[in-house]
């Protein structure tokens, strides 16, 4: 198995990229298509997932600044990546709210 770093990454190092195809679509209709290379970790999160505490490294997909509106997302990966097959993976969508 690959070291850390050279498998997640860090901030100023890919690691191993992940292509990722994304989809959002706004009130039913496609907003967005794109595909999207993530690679590095931007920051560490710990949260509770149906009972268990998880430690996960995060890597950022998008920023999107988005209208008002009603909006699902779709995520998958476009190819097989051996490195994290065995791996749980999770995608999680959050807001941010800036003052302008």
């Amino acid at each position: 198995m690959k070291c850390w770093d050279d498998l997640w990454g860090t901030l100023n190092k890919p690691g191993v990229v992940v292509p990722l195809r994304l989809k959002v679509y706004k009130d039913e209709q496609l907003f967005l298509e794109e595909m999207i290379l993530t690679g590095g970790v931007y920051w560490w999160k710990r949260f509770n997932y149906e009972g268990m505490n998880k430690s996960s490294a995060v890597r950022l997909i998008k920023i999107l600044e988005l209208p008002p509106g009603l909006y699902s997302v779709d995520v998958s990966t476009i190819e097989r990546v051996d490195e994290f097959r065995e791996m749980e993976s999770y995608v999680v969508f959050s807001y941010y709210n800036p003052k302008h």
